[in-house]
């Protein structure tokens, strides 16, 4: 046997070796983008969801103070509120919602 023989027998193991490695690289990056983007998608729903609450407290509490709120305030605070908690919101916003949706939705004649 020759050593080029030697040499081609060789080849395919080395081959293999070289594309298994590049292919448990390439599975290293792709599992680093996914949580990357895992954990960025958890930020934007962190991110709204707060930008959710602070709008809809302080949209709600307007019109707790005015004691009246208006059919299209009603309607875009519905709107938030259900968006607010698909993305898990909770907690307080859910108690002044209840207060909010009680409110008249024109201004009491007597004020």
């Amino acid at each position: 046997m020759d050593w080029w023989q030697i040499l081609l027998a060789g080849v395919p193991s080395l081959f293999s070796g070289i594309l298994l490695y590049e292919w448990e690289q390439q599975r290293k990056r792709i599992k680093e983008q996914e949580n990357e983007k895992e954990v960025r998608n958890e930020a934007l729903v962190k991110g709204v969801q707060a930008l959710l609450r602070d709008r809809l407290i302080t949209g709600m509490e307007t019109c707790l103070e005015k004691g009246y709120a208006p059919i299209n305030t009603v309607e875009i605070m519905g709107s938030m509120y259900a968006a607010y908690c698909d993305l898990g919101g909770n907690g307080i916003v859910s108690g002044i919602y209840k207060r909010f949706s009680s409110l008249p939705h024109k201004l009491p004649d007597d004020v």
